[in-house]
C-alpha cells in the first residue's frame, strides 16, 4: 500500500539533468558490447562488465548525469538521478541520495563505459546508441496486445477447478511495452453456473500474490469472491514482485504504464465480455487501480479501489513523523519479496519455471525501499507526481471507492481524494465510508454494493446475485468473518419475484443507480441490532447519503479550550450551559490560561491493536489511558442535543515548547455512561498528527475545516524554545454521532499508543515540556464539521437515546476504555491590566426578562444594588477593582438621569446616563466596585434599567476608579471648571483635569475617563474630545440633539498642561464628570481619536458596499491599520461607535470576531437619528471586531485607545 515518492504517471517532462559532471569526449570510442533497454522513466542495462562503472549522459550534449556501478552479473537499472553529478555504487553504498533529484525523465540518453570520470581508464571507451526513455504516453503498437493469448482455467463455485483442470492451466506471463514479462493467473467463473462466457472480467494488479496459481487467498481473496459472483479473474503481479520481471518501485510510472498494457492485453482475450475489463482489489491492488486509471486505458470499463492511501510520502511520514509501525514493516516485506523471498515464487523456480528464474536475476537492482523511504525526511518536490490527489483528476471511468475512518493500515487520509475526481461526473462515482478496519471494504458491510457497481459497469447488466451464491452465503460469511447468521444484502434492483428488474430495463436501472447520491456514510458499524450479542459484527446501525465530500451543509463549529479541562462552543444548543460557556475562553474571554504536559518518548513505539483478525470479530484492544502529566484533555459539558460530525477537522493550538520542535498527536473521543452503571466509558473517534516544524499550511489544500501542510525542506521552520507559536493539527476524516448527554473530548499528547498499528520514531528536539494556551488572544480550540439537525441528518429515533449508545468495544475500528479523568497541569494565570469579556447581561428589570432583579419597574428616586462579582458566566473575582457596564434606560416615565457608583460610598452629584421619556438610552460606565461586590444605580425618574458587563479591571490594575466627580459644567448658575457664556458653535473648551477637585488626578496621569454630556444645543451637531496640544481629530465622541441631554463616556489622553479639549460643533452646554484615571506608565495606551470605520456613502472608511442592512454583521480590522497601529497581540480596543440614520429603532452589538454573538447590546439606534456610545471590546480572530446591527443603519467607529495582551505565565 505505501510509499514512494517521486514519479510521474502522465504527461511528458524535461529530461533529467545533473550539474557538475562535465561532457564526455567520444573521440575514438567503439560501439557498446552491453545492451540497453529503455523503459518508462527508466533503462535496463545487461551484459556489461561486472562491478564496473557506467556513465549516463544526455544524448545531445553528452553532459554527464551520473556514473553507477553494475552488479555481479553486469546489470544496472537506472530509475533515479541526483540533482548534482556523482559516482555511486548501489551494491556497497546503499540508498542513492536523490532527495533533491528526480526520476529518469523521458528523453534521449547515451550510456558510456569510460571508467570513473577523471580517473585513468585503459579503454576502449564504449558508447551505446541513443536510448529513448519512454513516457507513460508513449503507447506501443496495438499488435503488442493483439498478439498475446493468455492462459485460463475454469473454476468451480464450490472451490478449486473444474474436474480435469489444474491450477497451472491458468498461469502464464504477459509482456508489456519494454519487453518485461509479468506473471498472471487467470481463473474463469464456473461454467456450470455462469455458462460458457464471455464473462465480465476484473483485473487484480499488485505486488502481493495475485498471480499465484490457484484460488486467490489472503490479501488477494477478493479475486475468489469475484469468481463466485460470476466474474473472470485476472491476477497480475507488478514488475519486480512475484515471478514478474523488472525491478520493484512502489507506484512508479513504469508500474502505471504496465497496468495500461495489462488492461489492453486482457481486453483482447476472447473470454472478456464487451472487450472491457474492470479492475478490483483492496489496499495495494486498490491503490494501483488509481494510478493505472489515470493513464486512461481506452478498454478499461471501471475501477473499484478499496482501502487506499492518498499520498505515498505522507503514508511513510504522517504529519512529518516517521511511521515505524505498519508502513515500515510493509516496506520491509516488499523488499524481502522483491528479492525472491515469497515461498510460492521459490517453489515455481524449484519446479522448473525458467521465466520466473530469469526474471529474478535483475532483482539485485531493486532499491532498498525501507531505507529509501526513511531517508526522505523532507518531502521531495518530485513526490507530488505520485500524490493520488493529483492523479485521480485524470480518471475518466466509473469509480467505486470505500474506506474505513480508522483503517489500521492505510489511515483515513483517503478522504482528501474524494473531491479531486475532476474528470468524472458525480453520477459515475460511488464512495462508501464507515467506521472500521482495513479489510472491511470486502466484508458483508459493503460487499453487495461492490457487486452492484461491477454488474452495472463491467457486466452491463442489472445486478442480481446468483441464487446458489446467496444460498451458500451465511455459511461462507460465518467461516470468513466469524458472524453466524450473516447474509448477503438483498438485490436492490430486482423485484420481489427474484427475477424482474424493478426499473424494467438495464438502462432505466442504471439511470436510477446513477441518480442516487454518490457519497454513502455508514454509522456505528459493529453495533447492529441484528447481532446484539456479537461485538464488531459487520453491519451498520444507520447510514446517510451526501452529494459530495466534504459535506456541503456541514458547519464549521469551534470548541474553545478553557479552565479545568473544559471545552465549549459557547452555544448552549450544543455544548454546555450558560454558566459553563465562557469558561472556555474564546477570543476576548476572561482569562488567558496555560496548561502544560511532558513529552513521553516511551509511547512512540506503542500501538493499541493486539492479536486478532482485523477482518473478523476477535480483535484485542489495548488502548490505555494517558498518564497524568503526559498529556492534556479538554471536554465539553454533556451535550444538550445530538451532534453528528462528518468531515475533516483540526485543532488550532497556541503552544510553547522547550525545544526547537515537538511531535504532536491529537485524539478526539466520546465520553459516555454505560446503561449498566459500570462507569463512564471513552470511545476513540479519530486522531491527527503533526511535527510542529511543518506548521505552514498548504493554501491549495486548506479549505473550511479541511487543512493540510507543506512538508518540503523550504517549509520546515524550527520552533523557538520558550516562544509561543500557532500550530494547526489536522483531525483526519471521520463521521461519528455524539448523543445528547455524551461529552466530546480532545486529548493532546505524544504520538503513539493511540494508533492501531502505527508506531513512530521522532527526535524530541530538546523538548521536554509543551505549554498550551487557551482564552484571550491565544484561544486554542477544536474545529469540527457539524451536520445541521435537519431531516436526514440526525440519529434515527430507535438509536438516538443515550441508553441505546453502542456497548463498549462493539464499534468496528473504535476501541473503548474506562474513562480516566486526565488532570491538566495548569500554570498560574497572569491577568492583564484590563480583562475584556464577551458582553453578558447582569441586570434587566423589564417584566418577563428580569435578570439580577425581581420586582416592579424601578421608580423615581430608587437605588438598585447590583451584584457584579462572582455572578453569571463572567465570574468577576471578588477583589476586582472596577467593572465596565453598558447601562441602558428603557421607557422612562419622565426625562431624568441615572447615576452609577460603588455601593458604600456617598451618592455623587453626577450623572452617567440621561433618560428621555419613553425612549431607550444607553451609556458606557466604568465604575469602582463597592462593598459586597456591588454597584449602585440611582434613577431620578421611573425607568427600566439594563446593565451588560463588557469587562473588568483586576486588583492591582493601573486604572484608578473614583466616585464620580463633576469637573465641568457650563450651564449658567451651575458652572464648574468654566466661566463665561454658553459655548458657541465651533468653540473649544479647555478643561483642567489634573490637580483639581477632590479627585486630584496627578500631573503625570496618562488618561482620564469622563462622562461627557451635551445639552441645550440649538441644532444637531457633535462634540469632539482630545488631548490639548494635539491636532483636533476628524472624529466625534458625542452627538448633540436639540431636544435632548446626550451623554457619552470618553476615555481620553491627558494633553499639554494637564488639559483636555472639548470642541462643540454647535453651541451647547457641556458637562464632564470624571469616573477614573490611568497613571503614567499604565499599560493602557490612549490615542488621539482616529476613524477606523465609516459606512456612509461617499465617506467610507474600512468598509465598501451598501448601507449595512438589518441583521448584518460588519467586520472591522482594528490591529495593524491606520496611524494608530494597534499591535496584533493587543487584548482589547476602545471604540466610540455611532449609529446613523437607522431605518428603525434597534440596537448594535459589538464583540470579538470568532466568538459567539452575545445576547447584549452596546448601542441603541434611533430611527433616522444619530446615537453614539463608547465600547471597550476584546479583539477577535484576525485582529477583527464584529458589529452586528439589529436594524439597517450606517455605522461609525473611532478608536481612542487599546489594552495590550497580558504576558502569559
Amino acid at each position: 500500500m505505501l510509499s514512494l515518492f517521486v514519479a510521474d504517471i502522465t504527461g511528458a517532462a524535461p529530461p533529467a539533468a545533473a550539474a557538475g559532471g562535465g561532457v564526455i569526449d567520444l573521440t575514438g570510442s567503439v560501439p557498446a558490447t552491453f545492451a540497453v533497454t529503455p523503459g518508462v522513466e527508466q533503462m535496463t542495462i545487461t551484459g556489461a562488465t561486472p562491478r564496473a562503472p557506467l556513465t549516463i549522459a544526455h544524448a545531445g550534449s553528452l553532459e554527464r548525469i551520473i556514473t553507477l556501478y553494475t552488479d555481479d552479473l553486469g546489470q544496472l537499472v537506472v530509475q533515479y538521478v541526483p540533482e548534482d553529478f556523482l559516482v555511486f555504487d548501489p551494491q556497497t553504498q546503499g540508498v542513492l541520495p536523490t532527495v533533491d533529484g528526480t526520476t529518469l525523465r523521458p528523453g534521449d540518453y547515451r550510456v558510456v563505459s569510460e571508467g570513473v570520470p577523471g580517473e585513468p581508464f585503459a579503454g576502449p571507451v564504449e558508447a551505446s546508441g541513443v536510448v529513448s526513455v519512454l513516457d507513460t504516453s508513449d503507447i506501443p503498437p496495438t499488435s503488442l496486445y493483439e498478439n498475446q493469448t493468455l492462459p485460463s482455467v475454469p473454476s468451480s463455485i464450490l472451490g478449486g477447478n473444474q474436474p480435469g483442470h489444474t491450477d497451472e492451466e491458468g498461469y502464464g506471463y504477459l509482456e508489456v511495452r519494454d519487453g518485461t514479462k509479468l506473471s498472471v493467473n487467470v481463473r474463469l467463473p464456473d461454467p456450470t453456473v455462469y455458462g460458457p462466457g464471455p464473462y465480465p472480467t476484473v483485473i487484480q494488479y499488485s505486488g502481493y500474490a495475485p498471480s499465484k496459481p490457484g484460488v486467490p487467498t489472503g490479501a488477494d481473496a477478493g479475486g475468489m469472491l469475484a469468481g463466485s459472483f460470476g466474474f473472470a479473474y485476472v491476477g497480475v503481479n507488478i514488475r519486480g514482485s512475484g515471478c514478474s520481471g523488472g525491478v520493484f518501485d512502489a507506484f512508479n510510472a513504469a508500474q502505471a504504464a504496465d497496468g495500461y498494457d495489462v488492461v489492453e492485453t486482457v481486453a483482447r482475450q476472447p473470454w472478456v465480455k464487451n472487450g472491457k475489463p474492470g479492475m478490483m482489489g483492496i489496499s495495494f491492488s486498490g491503490i494501483t487501480q488509481l494510478y493505472v486509471a489515470a493513464t486512461q486505458p481506452p478498454s478499461l470499463a471501471a475501477i473499484t479501489p478499496l482501502s487506499v492511501i492518498e499520498d505515498p510520502w505522507y503514508q511513510q511520514w504522517p504529519g512529518g513523523i516517521y511511521n515505524a509501525g505498519f508502513t515500515q514493516q510493509w516496506l520491509a516485506q516488499r523488499d524481502d519479496e522483491s528479492a525472491g523471498g515469497a515461498k510460492w515464487v521459490k517453489d515455481r523456480i524449484t519446479g522448473g519455471d525458467t521465466t520466473c528464474k530469469d526474471n529474478l536475476d535483475i532483482r539485485s537492482q531493486a532499491i532498498p525501499f525501507e531505507d529509501f523511504a526513511k531517508s526522505l525526511v523532507r518531502r521531495p518536490a518530485d513526490a507530488d507526481r505520485r500524490n493520488l490527489s493529483n492523479q485521480v483528476r485524470d480518471i475518466t471511468v466509473p469509480t467505486y471507492l470505500t474506506g474505513g475512518w480508522q483503517d489500521e493500515q492505510t489511515g483515513s487520509r483517503f478522504g482528501l481524494l474524494l473531491d479531486d475526481f475532476d474528470a468524472l461526473p458525480a453520477s459515475k462515482t460511488k464512495f462508501t465510508m464507515y467506521n472500521g478496519h482495513h479489510p472491511d471494504s470486502i466484508s458483508p458491510l459493503v460487499m453487495i454494493r461492490w457487486f452492484e457497481f461491477l454488474s452495472f459497469y463491467v457486466d452491463t447488466t442489472v445486478p442480481k446475485l446468483n441464487p446458489l451464491v446467496r444460498a451458500f452465503g451465511p455459511a461462507t460469511l460465518e467461516s470468513i468473518f466469524g458472524v453466524p447468521g450473516m447474509s448477503f444484502e438483498p438485490d436492490r434492483f430486482i423485484g420481489t419475484d427474484g427475477t424482474t428488474p424493478i426499473h424494467g430495463t438495464y438502462a432505466n436501472s442504471l439511470a436510477a443507480y446513477e441518480a442516487e447520491q454518490p457519497v454513502r456514510v455508514l454509522f456505528e458499524s459493529g453495533a447492529s441490532p441484528d447481532f446484539p450479542t456479537i461485538p464488531l459484527a459487520h453491519r451498520q446501525r444507520f447510514e446517510m447519503s451526501f452529494p459530495s465530500w466534504p459535506v456541503p451543509d456541514a458547519k464549521a463549529t469551534t470548541f474553545f479550550f478553557g479552565s479545568n479541562g473544559s471545552m465549549t462552543d459557547g452555544n448552549v444548543t450544543i455544548a454546555g450551559t450558560p454558566s459553563a460557556a465562557p469558561s472556555a475562553g474564546g477570543t476576548g474571554s476572561a482569562l488567558t490560561g496555560v496548561d502544560r504536559y511532558t513529552l513521553d518518548p516511551t509511547v512512540l513505539g506503542d500501538h493499541y491493536a493486539g492479536d486478532g483478525d482485523h477482518g473478523a470479530v476477535n480483535i484485542e484492544n489495548h488502548w490505555v489511558a494517558t498518564a497524568d502529566g503526559k498529556g492534556l484533555a479538554y471536554e465539553t459539558a454533556p451535550l444538550t442535543r445530538d451532534v453528528i460530525v462528518a468531515g475533516e477537522g483540526y485543532v488550532d493550538l497556541w503552544l510553547r515548547p522547550t525545544g526547537t520542535d515537538v511531535p504532536i498527536e491529537v485524539v478526539l473521543s466520546e465520553v459516555y455512561a454505560q446503561p449498566d452503571s459500570t462507569g463512564k466509558q471513552e470511545v476513540r473517534v479519530q486522531n491527527g498528527l503533526l511535527q510542529a516544524g511543518y506548521r505552514q499550511l498548504d493554501p491549495a489544500r486548506t479549505n473550511g475545516t479541511q487543512i493540510d501542510h507543506l512538508y518540503y525542506a523550504d517549509n520546515y521552520e524550527p520552533l523557538v524554545p520558550g516562544e509561543w507559536v500557532n500550530v494547526k493539527v489536522p483531525l483526519y476524516s471521520v463521521a461519528h454521532p455524539f448523543r445528547a448527554g455524551s461529552k466530546m473530548r480532545l486529548e493532546i499528547n505524544t504520538p503513539g499508543a493511540d494508533s492501531a498499528l502505527w508506531d513512530f520514531e521522532s527526535d524530541t528536539f530538546g523538548t521536554t515540556t509543551t505549554d498550551i494556551a487557551w482564552g484571550g488572544q491565544m484561544a486554542s480550540n477544536l474545529v469540527l464539521p457539524v451536520l445541521p439537525a435537519t431531516p436526514g441528518r440526525t440519529i434515527p429515533a430507535p438509536f438516538a437515546p443515550q441508553a441505546n449508545h453502542p456497548t463498549c468495544d462493539y464499534l468496528r475500528g473504535q476501541p473503548c476504555r474506562m474513562y480516566h479523568d486526565l488532570v491538566n497541569e495548569t500554570l498560574p494565570a497572569t491577568i492583564g491590566d484590563y480583562v475584556p469579556v464577551n458582553p453578558e447581561r447582569l441586570l434587566d428589570t423589564r417584566p418577563g426578562m428580569q435578570v439580577g432583579y425581581s420586582g416592579a419597574k424601578p421608580t423615581a428616586g430608587q437605588t438598585i444594588e447590583l451584584d457584579v462579582t462572582s455572578v453569571g458566566a463572567t465570574q468577576v473575582p471578588d477583589d476586582a477593582e472596577a467593572v465596565v457596564l453598558n447601562v441602558t434606560g428603557v421607557a422612562a416615565t419622565n426625562d431624568g438621569h441615572v447615576t452609577v457608583w460603588p455601593c458604600g460610598a456617598p451618592q455623587p452629584n453626577a450623572s452617567n446616563l440621561n433618560l428621555r421619556q419613553g425612549q431607550t438610552a444607553p451609556n458606557l460606565v466604568i465604575s469602582g466596585i463597592g462593598a459586597g461586590g456591588k454597584v449602585c444605580l440611582f434613577t431620578n425618574a421611573g425607568t427600566d434599567l439594563i446593565a451588560d458587563i463588557d469587562g473588568w479591571y483586576p486588583a492591582g490594575s493601573s486604572l484608578t476608579p473614583v466616585v464620580p466627580e463633576r469637573m465641568l459644567d457650563t450651564r449658567a448658575g451651575s458652572q464648574i471648571g468654566y466661566a463665561g457664556a454658553k459655548p458657541t458653535a465651533g468653540q473649544v473648551v479647555e478643561l483642567d483635569v489634573t490637580g483639581t477637585g477632590t479627585t486630584m488626578v496627578p500631573d503625570d496621569a496618562e488618561a482620564v475617563v469622563l462622562n461627557v454630556t451635551g445639552l441645550n444645543a440649538p441644532a444637531d451637531g457633535h462634540v469632539t474630545v482630545w488631548p490639548c496640544g494635539e491636532a483636533q481629530p476628524n472624529a466625534s465622541n458625542l452627538n448633540l440633539i436639540t431636544t435632548e441631554a446626550r451623554p457619552n463616556l470618553v476615555i481620553t489622553k491627558v494633553g499639554a498642561d494637564g488639559k483636555v479639549c472639548l470642541y462643540t460643533h454647535q453651541g451647547a452646554d457641556l458637562i464632564a464628570d470624571i469616573t477614573a484615571w490611568y497613571p503614567a506608565g499604565s499599560p493602557y495606551t490612549p490615542v488621539v481619536p482616529e476613524r477606523f470605520l465609516d459606512t456612509r456613502f461617499g465617506m467610507q472608511i474600512g468598509y465598501a458596499g451598501a448601507k449595512p442592512g438589518k441583521g448584518q454583521t460588519v467586520e472591522i480590522d482594528v490591529t495593524g491599520v491606520g496611524t494608530t497601529m494597534v499591535p496584533d497581540d493587543a487584548q482589547a480596543v476602545v471604540l466610540n461607535v455611532t449609529g446613523v440614520s437607522a431605518t428603525k429603532t434597534g440596537h448594535v452589538t459589538v464583540y470579538p470576531c470568532g466568538s459567539q454573538q452575545p445576547n447584549a447590546s452596546n448601542l441603541n439606534l434611533d430611527q433616522g437619528g444619530t446615537r453614539p456610545n463608547l465600547v471597550i471590546t476584546g479583539i477577535g480572530v484576525g485582529g477583527k471586531v464584529c458589529l452586528y446591527t439589529h436594524e439597517g443603519a450606517d455605522l461609525i467607529a473611532d478608536v481612542v485607545g487599546w489594552y495590550p495582551a497580558p504576558v502569559a505565565p
